[in-house]
């Protein structure tokens, strides 16, 4: 299981490169500037699970409780 907060340029291509078959990355942070780059061989062939979770996104939706 790998958590990602830069979310752009190459990092989590190589961080999710490192995960085992089956292993889920959830990319919940955008601290790059940069787009993000996956390699399609790695993401369609490599048993590899990419989800995101922005939390910028989810925090307006709060209540102030």
């Amino acid at each position: 299981m790998l958590f990602d907060a830069i979310g752009g340029g190459d990092i989590t291509d190589k961080l999710i490169s490192n995960l085992p078959q089956l292993g889920v990355a959830f990319i919940y942070g955008k601290l790059s500037p940069d787009d993000m780059v996956l390699s399609k061989p790695l993401i369609f062939s490599g048993g590899v699970e990419v989800t995101s979770f922005l939390i910028f996104e989810w925090l307006p939706t709060l209540s102030k409780d």
